[in-house]
């Protein structure tokens, strides 16, 4: 509580998250900040693949079909 009235952006308690890190956690949200990269590592990653196997513009492709049948 003090890290948020005093405006800090993360803040440390030495408790364990729920996958074992004990690193400063996010004032906005409470998200161990080793979580968080971990959580973004992986969602970069996967859409570098999409995007090199295609698999984005097939994507893309049905939302685009799914909105022109939306409008009729």
């Amino acid at each position: 509580m003090e890290a948020l009235c005093s405006g800090a952006k993360r803040f440390y308690t030495g408790k364990m998250c729920l996958n074992g890190h004990t690193v400063e956690r996010y004032t906005s949200t409470t998200e161990c900040v080793e979580c968080s990269r971990v959580a973004h590592r992986t969602y970069y990653q996967a859409k570098k693949i999409r995007k090199e196997t295609g698999e984005a513009q097939i994507v893309t492709a049905a939302a685009a079909k799914y909105h022109v049948w939306d409008k009729k």
